[in-house]
């Protein structure tokens, strides 16, 4: 009997210097490769900058929309000689609007891969970021084809009504991914409500672009007026749900750094999920750590 044990005890020891063996092998590979040590300080840099990534996305946010709102409101009070130099104002914001989403999806990628499971983003979160980056690079598509037209009023109308579409998308699946966030808030808290009203505003500014798109087509008698102003309020409501994205960011990093409202609902379920008591009172081994933890 004894013999037995003694024999399952060495193969266990045996089994275990093999695991460490090979766990000591990708190590030192690992840490021998310069590429995955290069990418490692990369990550690493990138998880410094976390917190803060919010705010040049909410920048670009702002003045990728102030150009969607200058633009058609210059179109209304300038001549049509004016038009080439107001696309490519566009194409300006286009790019500015495209960086806002790619940084935001460069923050969502990082909670997810990085963070802890609490700090993990929806994925309704991912498909309104992934829905206003198509639709960015549609309308930009739009914008080049205008700039150098080598195609027909039919396509131009297709991409201008496609990234509409998608813009409106997108930004239906912000409002799904915000509104659950502050309702469980009660709409008390500054940043969830904050989400929701610049969703809500991107929500109601595809809808103008949508409208204005539909009235490029050919076969639609010429209403460049209309077609305009729908565009000058879709660019408002963009410019307006900007703003509040980029006070979110604002709103985040002062989190970030003080630590969540452990009085939040939302907040102290998150809490429950870790196994963290949000009460210090009760909890005297509550450190500050704890708190960074919920986000």
């Amino acid at each position: 009997m004894e013999a037995k044990e003694s024999a399952a005890t060495s193969t266990k020891d045996e089994a275990t210097k093999r695991h460490h063996k090979l766990l000591a092998r990708i190590h030192g590979h690992v840490h021998g490769n310069p590429w995955i040590r290069v990418e490692a300080f990369l990550w690493k840099e990138v998880g410094g900058m976390y917190p803060y990534l919010d705010i040049p996305s909410g920048l670009c946010f702002v003045l990728g929309s102030f150009a969607f709102t200058l633009a058609p409101l210059l179109r209304m009070v300038l001549s049509a000689d004016a038009d080439y130099g107001l696309d490519w104002l566009l194409m300006a914001g286009v790019i500015l609007f495209t960086a806002a989403k790619a940084l935001v999806e460069l923050r969502a990628g990082y909670a997810h891969l990085f963070k802890g499971p609490s700090a993990r983003v929806s994925g309704c979160y991912h498909a309104a970021v992934v829905g206003l980056l198509i639709g960015g690079l549609l309308f930009g598509a739009y914008l080049l084809l205008v700039v150098q037209p080598t195609a027909g009023p039919l396509l131009l109308a297709r991409f201008s009504l496609s990234s509409s579409v998608f813009f409106f998308l997108g930004s239906a699946a912000f409002v799904a991914d915000a509104y659950p966030q502050a309702h469980s808030d009660g709409f008390r808290h500054d940043l969830s409500n904050s989400h929701l009203l610049g969703s809500l505003l991107f929500l109601l500014g595809s809808a103008f672009f949508i409208a204005g798109s539909s009235l490029s087509f050919p076969n639609v008698p010429s209403r460049e007026t209309p077609e305009n102003g729908l565009s000058l309020l879709g660019g408002a409501m963009f410019l307006l749900g900007s703003c509040f994205f980029l006070f979110l960011g604002f709103l985040e990093m002062r989190e970030f750094k003080r630590g969540p409202d452990m009085n939040l609902p939302s907040v102290r379920r998150r809490c429950k999920q870790l196994g963290i008591d949000p009460d210090p009172a009760n909890n005297p081994h509550f450190e500050e750590a704890d708190k960074n933890s919920v986000h």
